[in-house]
């Protein structure tokens, strides 16, 4: 079992997965509320790299058994509601067909004020509060000292002796379309100082989906391989171990099955990782058919987890999923975006792309920093609703 911390050696890519039969599985509608919401009927897992993982898994005799599905901490997502500003999305009066919406997608990306409807969108709130992630003894925890989480809602964590803020470069995003609620946490990639506190994090706020945006092999100045780098193996990290039961790559992404134990209590949970491999800092991903596949599998993930984890009475299956980058702005929320606004097409629900934004620039500053991305975001609904007219 390898120990990581501070000073872990070079990055390695993730090795391929054992290819699995197939499996017959049924499941919900992609964007269906599998965490509370707005349910939908079963249908066939659009998930190949899902099932092959799930196959592999349940012929595996090792199947962890669940000891508990929550650590200490705030994570709850009842208690995210009442402490994050929410971004309400409407239904529509009126069904809108998809080829009015493609068009009326399509006429704005090439419209001559489409970089003025990105420059209104305010960069961060007007009066700001950073106090404690601008503290002394906070600084080394921030990857840059442009991108910080507001203080009303950044994600706090049980404070130790080496972190007495409990502070983490997060934030807590809430989004409400229709009668179903979202929760995000939206990070930054963690450093290798602060790499107990990323899972901290994940432990503490009930995660059960992490969704990575970056490259692991391109150096700790943007990416750190927090997470076992082959299967089969475990990492220890403080009070945590960490296991990697089995992963899958596509073309674009890989997705991986971890068990996230915290050894005092001797509790585990799954995580999903999914990481997204194709993305450039600061750029898009070349492919926008790739990385509606991405966002297919992220949603996928989230209802399956939800069907996994353990809960409390009481408890909740609607937790948060964590999305970082290199800053957890740019990168995580295009992402976020995406995922949201793909499941209003499905659910003719309102899509008013700049309003989004500015709601979830409210939550966490600079999200989706730059025009291409913005204008990524439009393409990403363009493709998904041409391929919906051809299925």
């Amino acid at each position: 079992m390898q120990e990581i911390g501070v000073g872990v050696g070079t990055p390695t890519h993730a090795p391929t997965a054992s290819n699995s039969s197939t499996l017959e599985k049924r499941r919900r509608k992609r964007w269906g509320g599998g965490s509370g919401g707005e349910g939908t009927p079963p249908e066939q897992v659009k998930s190949n790299t899902l099932r092959k993982i799930k196959e592999t898994f349940t012929r595996s005799r090792e199947t962890p058994r669940l000891r508990g599905s929550g650590g200490s901490g705030s994570g709850s997502g009842s208690e995210l509601s009442h402490r994050t500003p929410d971004v309400v999305v409407k239904r529509e009066s009126t069904a809108i067909p998809r080829e009015q919406r493609c068009q009326a997608i399509e006429a704005r990306i090439s419209d001559p004020g489409f970089f003025r409807e990105f420059e209104a969108v305010v960069k961060k709130r007007e009066t700001a509060d950073f106090t404690t992630a601008r503290r002394p003894e906070n600084e080394n925890k921030n990857r840059f000292k442009d991108v910080l989480p507001y203080e009303d809602n950044r994600v706090r964590l049980t404070p130790s002796s080496d972190n007495p803020y409990g502070y983490i470069n997060a934030s807590h995003i809430s989004v409400t379309m229709g009668s179903q609620q979202r929760f995000y946490i939206a990070a930054q990639g963690p450093l290798p100082t602060t790499l107990l506190h990323f899972w901290q994090a994940v432990w503490e706020n009930n995660v059960h989906l992490i969704v990575m945006l970056t490259d692991a092999t391109r150096g700790q100045d943007r990416a750190f391989p927090y997470w076992p780098q082959q299967d089969n193996t475990s990492v220890e990290c403080d009070q945590f171990t960490i296991s990697r039961s089995v992963s899958t790559p596509s073309r674009a992404y890989v997705t991986s099955r971890l068990v996230l134990t915290q050894r005092g209590s001797r509790r585990s949970r799954v995580v999903w990782h999914l990481q997204f491999t194709a993305w450039a800092d600061h750029g898009c991903p070349e492919d926008a058919a790739g990385f509606v596949q991405f966002v297919e599998e992220m949603a996928t993930l989230r209802q399956t987890a939800a069907s996994e984890m353990a809960v409390a009475p009481g408890g909740s299956r609607n937790t948060p999923a964590l999305v970082h980058c290199s800053a957890g702005v740019g990168r995580t929320g295009v992402t976020i975006m995406c995922d949201v606004l793909l499941h209003c097409l499905d659910h003719n629900l309102e899509v008013d792309v700049p309003k989004l934004l500015h709601h979830l620039r409210q939550q966490r500053m600079l999200m989706v920093q730059t025009v291409t991305q913005y204008k990524f975001v439009y393409q990403v609904l363009a493709h998904y609703l041409k391929r919906s007219r051809l299925i």
